[in-house]
């Protein structure tokens, strides 16, 4: 009997199965640790990261033992911020009347105009008999995504963006 024999653990299997997959594709670079149970994608091609980050499962549970996997986009060294990913959510909506980056001393901000629209639908709060909310649509996005970072939400006026009510100076 061999004394040298060793049985891997499940999760280095897979490991090596992705390794095997994709460690030849010239726009991807691996880094695989071990101890961590965490293989990491270093990707060139962002189409590319995008696809393995909807494909792969971010996590692989091995009887109780999670095993990572990460996607890295050459193109993202960090997290998105709160601006761009409400950029992205509210892309090619017509509610929203204009986006705008600027400067609030000395720091990055994003306004977000709504179209000038009085929201109205059934709510059984008490604080309306008739059992209505009215709002805008910058109270409504206030309520849905609050504490974001350096983002603001208010309602556009007739000639262009206008200043919001109270939001900003």
């Amino acid at each position: 009997m061999d004394k040298n024999l060793h049985l891997s653990p499940p999760w280095i299997d897979y490991a090596n199965e992705l390794v095997s997959l994709f460690g030849d594709d010239p726009d991807i670079k691996l880094d695989y640790k071990e101890d961590e149970k965490i293989l990491t994608f270093f990707v060139d091609n962002t189409d590319k990261a995008n696809a393995l980050t909807k494909l792969l499962p971010a996590e692989k549970n091995f009887g109780g033992t999670i095993f990572y996997t990460k996607i890295v986009p050459a193109d993202r060294s960090e997290e998105p911020t709160d601006a761009e990913l409400i950029k992205l959510a509210f892309k090619g909506n017509r509610a929203v009347a204009n986006i705008v980056d600027a400067e609030l001393f000395e720091h990055p901000v994003t306004y977000v105009a709504f179209q000038k629209k009085i929201v109205q639908y059934f709510n059984d709060d008490l604080s309306d008999l008739h059992g209505n909310k009215t709002t805008l649509l910058q109270e409504i996005a206030k309520s849905v995504f609050p504490d974001k970072t350096n983002v603001f939400f208010c309602t556009d006026n007739a000639g262009g963006i206008g200043k919001p009510l109270g939001e900003w100076p």
